[in-house]
């Protein structure tokens, strides 16, 4: 599955929906070449200096670009770095396909500001050092270990444990 291209349903079960077909790429991402490379990469980062390194991993992989109007696309991990480009759904899917092959507890995150009625933004967060640490390569106003300050309300979906064995 490379990419999931569907309607979504209304409200926040479009939502849940677009978190679904984001942890299925992400686990089926975890065991591609490229993510297990990456991975490779990454593994002699401290958890205080990981969120840093998964974020310049992603962003020199990846730059952002905005779906086609009134279209949800959510990319798997090869077309996506084939293409270098999408947009906060895409780099969650990297990332969190990173995370899971790292073995390092990840879920999704979705998000809203206080002018937008619905969800309408989503990045992975990771489990290190007793913490859960955001990694949002797409906001500017970030930097890896904060959420953006112009977000207010948020919802998280853990991706299940089952899926770290998997990934070696």
């Amino acid at each position: 599955m490379n990419r999931i291209r569907r309607p979504l349903k209304a409200g926040f079960e479009g939502v849940r929906q677009t978190v679904v077909s984001i942890a299925a790429l992400a686990i089926q991402g975890s065991h591609t070449p490229e993510v297990r490379r990456v991975a490779n990469e990454l593994a002699d980062f401290t958890p205080p200096e990981l969120p840093r390194a998964l974020y310049k991993s992603a962003v020199t992989r990846i730059r952002y670009q905005f779906d086609p109007p009134d279209t949800e696309l959510v990319h798997g991990v090869p077309a996506l770095l084939q293409r270098g480009l999408g947009d906060c759904d895409d780099f969650t899917v990297f990332l969190s396909a990173v995370g899971i092959r790292m073995k390092i507890p990840t879920r999704i995150t979705v998000a809203r500001d206080s002018v937008a009625r619905e969800f309408h933004h989503v990045f992975p967060e990771f489990l290190l050092d007793s913490r859960w640490i955001p990694v949002d390569a797409t906001d500017p106003k970030t930097t890896p270990g904060n959420r953006s300050p112009s977000l207010i309300d948020f919802r998280s979906f853990s991706i299940p444990r089952r899926y770290y064995g998997e990934a070696s």
